[in-house]
């Protein structure tokens, strides 16, 4: 039975079955709550043939860096963004490293100007996340990606080894010499524990300049959400090369110049606003580039529609787009719209900063059904709230105080009930 399972995690954390695989899109914010409620849910599953994380947000990536130990499934391939590539090699071999320059860049400012800067969280994040991104944007018009051929196909994938992991392991053991340190699932195990230690060390040094009033708390607090995305990357990246799992990367930046996403798996999941790459050399970014949280190039994914079932798009925390006010519509020309044949998930859990999202999605087709997993008491929005509610499932409503539930929608076109279970939706 295909089927799409909105588990009843905190977090955001969806199951897809399909083709008798079964695809896991983030897991929410912890390993041992994803893997209760895959037992529960999914009972007697052994594998997941593809893990995909969208971003580095907590919410969405935490499950996911110790899976593997916490819920004893083989997992067949990873899907990571590409921009990873930029602090993977430092965080891997040195953490201290990268706490370290976190630190220096926090305590540059000369004069209080982060002490004294606005206490809105929300406009500290838009701050430095436009910072970032053109930072980002300057370094990547500065590098070569991978020139594909129209037509072609990246990296045909395959259970053999393919050109993808063959770059992946000379990127990993040669350049990088990971094999010494990860092979042997002991000293894997031990020098997590160790960098573990030096995450929590940046977070008290962070704590420390706030008591003092050396920083702004929502500055201080943006910090340490760098710090957890710096510790998520990390773990996910080292249990992949520790129990030699393929990762396959996905790179925003080379969508945003090319605008024609590529990659995954043809019919079966492709990506949205990414191109499927080896990962490229990594770029001489600022700390706050490298780690930043920037919504705008989470990774989306579309399972396509066909005569006999429902397609899904998996939109993250995404707005779908780019430029001001994210107006630039990343749904163009990759796949051509089937209308009422796909289930999406609402955009950042109905919140109302993606609103664009929900005009780019409903301009290019209207989905069946939205469904909406994870958030806080600000979501969803008036825009996810104006849908009708037959149109629309949820795990849980913050706002209405309602308990987790499983979402599951069935993709088969011959069934006429879509929505299996979840909670009624009332906001309005």
């Amino acid at each position: 039975m295909e089927k799409l399972i909105a588990l009843p995690i905190k977090g955001e954390a969806f199951l897809l079955i399909r083709d008798g695989k079964t695809v896991l899109v983030d897991g929410g914010y912890n390993s041992h709550d994803l893997s209760r409620a895959l037992k529960v849910h999914v009972p007697g599953l052994k594998k997941i043939d593809i893990v995909i994380c969208t971003h580095a947000d907590r919410d969405h990536a935490g499950g996911l860096t110790t899976l593997i130990d916490a819920s004893g499934l083989t997992v067949g391939e990873f899907w990571l963004p590409g921009t990873w590539v930029d602090s993977i090699p430092e965080l891997i071999k040195s953490p201290q490293s990268t706490m370290k320059g976190l630190l220096s860049e926090l305590d540059r400012p000369l004069q209080g100007w982060f002490r004294d800067f606005p206490a809105d969280a929300d406009a500290v994040a838009h701050h430095f996340e436009k910072v970032a991104t053109a930072e980002r944007r300057e370094a990547n018009s500065q590098r070569q990606d991978y020139d594909f051929k129209e037509g072609e196909v990246p990296f045909p994938y395959s259970s053999l080894k393919n050109d993808l992991e063959l770059e992946i392991e000379r990127y990993w053991y040669e350049t990088l010499n990971f094999e010494a340190d990860y092979r042997n699932q002991r000293r894997y195990r031990k020098q997590l524990s160790r960098t573990d230690r030096a995450f929590e060390s940046g977070r008290s040094q962070i704590r420390y300049r706030k008591s003092k009033g050396r920083v702004s708390p929502a500055v201080a607090n943006y910090w340490l959400e760098l710090i957890d995305a710096a510790q998520a990357i990390r773990a996910i990246a080292a249990q992949a090369i520790g129990y030699g799992v393929p990762i396959r990367w996905f790179d925003y930046n080379a969508f945003a110049t090319s605008r024609s996403a590529r990659g995954g798996n043809g019919q079966f999941l492709e990506p949205l606003n990414s191109v499927e790459q080896p990962p490229p050399p990594p770029r001489k970014l600022s700390y706050l580039a490298k780690l930043s949280p920037a919504n705008e190039q989470c990774l989306a994914f579309l399972a396509p529609a066909d005569a006999t079932r429902l397609g899904v798009m998996f939109c993250g925390d995404s707005p779908l787009g780019d430029g001001p006010s994210y107006a630039n519509s990343f749904l163009t020309k990759k796949i051509q719209p089937q209308s009422l044949s796909f289930v999406a998930t609402a955009p950042h859990h109905g919140s109302e900063n993606n609103q664009p999202a929900y005009t780019h999605i409903s301009g290019w087709a209207r989905p069946l059904l939205w469904v909406r997993s994870g958030g806080s008491v600000k979501q969803p929005g008036a825009t996810y709230k104006a849908i009708d509610p037959v149109n629309r499932a949820c795990t849980h409503c913050p706002q209405k105080g309602l308990k987790l539930r499983e979402a599951v929608v069935h993709l088969e076109r011959s069934t006429l009930l879509f929505r299996m279970s979840s909670h009624e939706c009332v906001c309005r």
